[in-house]
């Protein structure tokens, strides 16, 4: 008859080996696609470009995106930009975020119209000012709480 603690002690065994073995591979294989600025240079080009196009900003965060382009994160006047080149120099876009008291009146509006579309095709017209609450605190019910989170997924 076999010794139920030498099996016991087997498994331990086996399971410390397994978990270690996991834990070393898991931390070869990882690998970081967003480099930064300080683990790589920027090409002569592609900082050169960037001068020209944003000349008081001398301090970007540089970070080299999956498709192998330079990305600058930097600020102007308050306001987050991201500007993406290509390794030769050439300019692929500018990105930066408006609030939303700063859009424009045209976009205000489209917006409003198409929450409306949604709350009316949910039949959530009706609830729009409440608060959705909490599980002890409800001020809605199950179904429209379901609605509400389809109509914030779309």
């Amino acid at each position: 008859m076999v010794d139920k603690t030498v099996i016991f002690a087997s498994m331990k065994s086996i399971y410390i080996v397994f978990f270690f073995l996991t834990l070393s591979f898991s931390a070869t294989c990882q690998t970081n696609n967003s480099e930064t600025s300080s683990t790589f240079s920027v090409p002569h080009a592609v900082a050169a470009t960037f001068q020209a196009m944003y000349p008081n900003e001398n301090d970007p965060d540089w970070h080299l995106d999956s498709h192998g382009n330079y990305e600058a994160n930097f600020k102007k006047e308050g306001e987050k930009y991201r500007a993406d080149y290509a390794p030769n120099g050439n300019w692929i876009e500018t990105e930066n975020s408006i609030k939303a008291k700063n859009l424009p009146e045209a976009i205000k509006q489209q917006i409003a119209e198409l929450v409306e579309k949604v709350l009316m095709s949910l039949g959530l017209s009706e609830i729009r000012n409440l608060k959705v609450g909490s599980p002890l605190s409800k001020t809605i019910s199950g179904g429209q709480r379901k609605r509400v989170n389809i109509g914030l997924e779309l």
